[in-house]
């Protein structure tokens, strides 16, 4: 047994423990039988597969056990010295504490014990790492260490110097985001550059569509709204197509923050609901979109909209709990809320408690925000002392803003500006060193020039007159190859004739004779000899083809393929009599009888069909099949074998063009072509 059979036959054996034990009690966790599967394999190797599908089979729904599962799969490379699968398996487990059941403490404690395994990992390992304490940083709201984090990732990669590494990438984008939320609009700039680099060198078109979100993001918090749409409507069209829902929920949710700072609350509005619709295993996310609508209702005094929202993140809140991004999203929805119902005593409570968070974090559009909010609940509640004060914060740090954004604006446009004259500058030092170089050898290249030229020319006559004999040699082959073809089909024709004139008129009249003597079994016996013959003499040369026509024997191949075998054939057959002469009817015939055989020998599929469509200039013939398929490219002999070419030569004497696709495991569709008008060659 191979190692493909053994790797299935202990999946089997995991997924007929998990569906057996998915409606069962696990009181106690107790899950003995599970780890007794995996443990009673041989190797460390034959329980990584084990361990890899645990996404599959038992993530998200069973996380207790699928913890326990990783943390026995770190036990056991780690007792084996492979400290690199153990790292992947601690990553893996870290996760699900920072982002699934929001502990922390225990995701950077698991982290921090791979990190100490220090120069028995990978350098691939290490800076794996690094990236997933960033990610858990980030989580709990401490961006500087998180950027540190990523920096250290991003050291540990460039000492590598490998740009096929994808988290290269994401070391330098997530860098980026660090710096973008810090001010530093030019280094950020510079970090998605290199991280784009890199992604587009490996084709990674995911992490690519999340450079551009981050760009998109740039342009936002530069002042250049439509720029920043423009980039959002350009991840739309991109993200349709691809897998990872987590990015393109992003990318609508953030869309929808660049259309309120452009005062369309109405595209926001909608594109937040689209990204609930989307669905798909990221309920934070959704949590987010909830939020955000929440507060989008209540800035156009939809209050029962926006309560409705707001009570639909009550009920997914304790799943949320110990987060403190989503505790603070939480919170944006609850004072809006409050606002909507005019409790404005519990609003101002709480938006002074986020304008104190958001001060720290340096959110400070955020804090305009809530300055704006708290002025209104003040100055519906009559204290219009309060209410100036606040007012007058909001359009101090509005002032500020704009401010700082027309600057930010004009120090990364000169940014902008300074990069693009450097290159331009080297470009154009490169093509004045072009222009001397050229100049110096001039003379040198002419002189060589006249030597090479009159090489050519002779080399060409050669060239020439052996080009010219080898298409002779191509064209006597060709017709050498036909004219088998014809002379071959003429012996089996001859054949043919003489099996059913001499021999089986010979057994016709033995049978006869023996069925007088009422000899049954030697009846028998040259009855079937006489059936073999037909059936040898139909081989060598169709004569329903001559007695009935072309699509009448076409047909007839099909249900005799149909009536002798497991495969279903769907067929679809125009008349096509009397189009061509016998000789080519003959080799069409052949064609169709060859693709059957094949796809009865090695398809291996449970349906096939036939298609003959008489078009007003040419006959096309497809016939298709659904087995395994093959690929040209792996397999060099399927083309020059000799039903292959078999089928091409018939091809060139009927003129016309022969088309093979095929798909290693789904299957091969050969399509023929013939020009009514076509002579025969």
């Amino acid at each position: 047994m191979n190692y493909i059979s053994l790797v299935m036959q202990r999946l089997f054996l995991l997924a007929v423990f998990i569906f057996s034990a998915g409606g069962s009690s696990y009181g106690n966790h107790n899950y003995d039988s599970l780890f007794q599967v995996i443990d009673s394999q041989p190797t460390w190797e034959a329980k990584l597969p084990l361990y890899d599908t645990l996404d599959v089979w038992i993530y998200p729904e069973k996380l207790d056990l699928y913890q326990q599962c990783l943390s026995r799969a770190i036990q056991n490379t780690k007792a084996e010295q492979q400290y690199d699968f153990a790292t992947k398996y601690a990553i893996r487990l870290a996760k699900t504490y920072y982002s699934e059941v929001f502990i922390p403490d225990s995701a950077f404690a698991i982290l921090s014990r791979a990190l100490s395994w220090d120069d028995r990992l990978s350098p691939s390992s290490k800076g794996s790492l690094f990236i997933q304490r960033g990610h858990a940083y980030s989580y709990i709201n401490e961006y500087d260490s998180s950027l540190r984090e990523y920096n250290n990732a991003a050291h540990v990669y460039e000492t590598l110097n490998d740009s096929t590494q994808r988290e290269f990438g994401e070391a330098y984008l997530y860098s980026a985001a660090r710096h973008m939320q810090k001010g530093d609009f030019i280094k950020s700039g510079e970090l998605l550059e290199n991280a784009r680099a890199i992604f587009a060198h490996n084709y990674d078109t995911a992490s690519l569509i999340k450079t551009i979100n981050e760009t998109a993001i740039l342009y936002g918090m530069n002042g250049f709204a439509e720029k920043a749409i423009e980039q959002r409507k350009k991840l739309i069209q991109l993200s349709n197509a691809n897998t990872e829902i987590g990015v393109i929920l992003v990318n609508y949710i953030n869309y929808a923050t660049e259309a309120r700072k452009l005062n369309n609350d109405s595209l926001g509005i909608r594109l937040l609901k689209k990204a609930i619709s989307l669905g798909g295993p990221k309920p934070d996310l959704r949590y987010s979109a909830y939020s955000k609508l929440t507060v989008a209702y209540t800035k156009i005094n939809r209050c029962d909209s926006a309560n409705h929202y707001f009570q639909r993140m009550q009920a997914e809140r304790d799943k949320f709990k110990g987060s403190k991004w989503l505790d603070e999203l939480y919170l944006w929805a609850q004072v809006y809320s409050l606002y909507c119902q005019n409790r404005y005593d519990e609003t101002i409570v709480l938006s002074k408690q986020l304008i104190d968070q958001c001060r720290t974090q340096n959110k400070y559009e955020e804090v305009m925000e809530m300055e704006n909010l708290t002025y209104k609940c003040y100055l519906a509640k009559g204290d219009f002392e309060n209410a100036h004060t606040h007012l007058q914060s909001s359009i101090h740090i509005k002032d500020s803003i704009l401010s700082a954004s027309k600057s930010n604006a004009l120090v990364y446009m000169e940014t902008l500006y300074e990069k693009e004259h450097r290159e331009r500058q080297i470009s154009d030092q490169e093509n004045e060193i072009k222009v001397l170089a050229t100049a110096n050898l001039f003379k040198t290249r002419l002189s060589w020039a006249i030597g090479i030229g009159l090489l050519l020319f002779f080399a060409g006559i050669y060239f020439y007159r052996s080009s010219r004999f080898a298409i002779q040699a191509k064209k006597m082959e060709a017709l050498y190859s036909r004219q088998l073809i014809v002379a071959h089909e003429d012996e089996r024709k001859r054949i043919s004739q003489d099996l059913h004139d001499s021999v089986g008129q010979s057994l016709i009249l033995i049978k006869n004779k023996v069925a007088l003597n009422q000899d049954e079994n030697t009846t028998n016996m040259v009855s079937k000899a006489l059936e073999e013959v037909r059936s040898i003499s139909k081989a060598l040369h169709p004569a329903v083809l001559e007695n009935l026509g072309l699509t009448a024997a076409i047909q007839k191949l099909v249900s005799d393929a149909d009536e002798y075998s497991d495969i279903f054939f769907s067929e679809e057959i125009d008349t096509i009599d009397g189009l061509f002469d016998e000789a080519k009817e003959l080799q069409i015939y052949r064609i169709i009888q060859e693709c059957l055989n094949n796809v009865l020998k090695h398809s291996m599929t449970e349906s096939a069909s036939i298609v003959v469509k008489n078009e007003p200039r040419r006959i096309s013939i497809q016939v298709k099949d659904y087995g395994v398929g093959f690929d040209l490219t792996e397999d060099s002999r399927v083309v020059t074998s000799l039903g292959m070419k078999t089928l091409k030569e018939r091809t060139q004497l009927l003129g016309g063009k022969l088309m093979i696709e095929s798909i290693k495991g789904k299957g091969t569709s050969v399509t023929l072509h013939i020009s009514k008008r076509t002579e025969n060659a």
